[in-house]
């Protein structure tokens, strides 16, 4: 499988990246081939929220750890971090549209299977939260990467 090689997937992820997290990962990547390896890294991270998704949705309630927020709040932070994670990993429209697919079936799969959980409850308004955050986290993403791409071609003209 070929990974894409564009600076402007590289600028994307260094939107949603903190200054000394996106230096280190800009090292890393430039040393081992450039941002076909911060893309694996998005797409490595997205799949870890996945499995930490599974985790936290599938304790039993006295078990789960709380941030204080209130749950849908826990549910749309949740699911926007890592749709825009898997967004930036998977840059194409289709890419994209499947991750946000994927995201709101397993958001609903989840709900319902916490119903033979003890001290969890499933609740459409958490379905709803978890769904509007995987929207959000890929739009966020799709607009950083087009923000990016008009800065370039800007930036380009000028030059030209």
């Amino acid at each position: 499988m070929q990974l894409v090689r564009s600076p402007l997937k590289r600028t994307a992820l260094r939107a949603v990246c903190p200054g000394r997290l996106w230096q280190y990962l800009s090292l890393v990547g430039d040393q081992l081939g450039g941002p076909s390896v911060l893309l694996l890294l998005s797409r490595l991270s997205g799949w870890t929220c996945v499995v930490a998704l599974i985790v936290l949705s599938l304790v039993p309630g006295n078990e789960r750890p709380h941030t204080g927020f209130p749950g849908q709040i826990e549910h749309l932070a949740a699911y926007c971090g890592t749709a825009g994670l898997l967004a930036l990993g998977y840059p194409t429209v289709r890419g994209r549209f499947g991750a946000v697919a994927m995201l709101v079936l397993f958001a609903a799969t989840l709900e319902v299977m916490q119903q033979w959980v003890p001290g969890r409850h499933s609740q459409f308004i958490d379905f709803a939260a978890s769904s509007a955050g995987a929207c959000l986290g890929t739009l966020v993403s799709w607009m950083a990467t087009t923000m990016q791409t008009w800065a370039k071609a800007a930036s380009d003209s000028r030059r030209g």
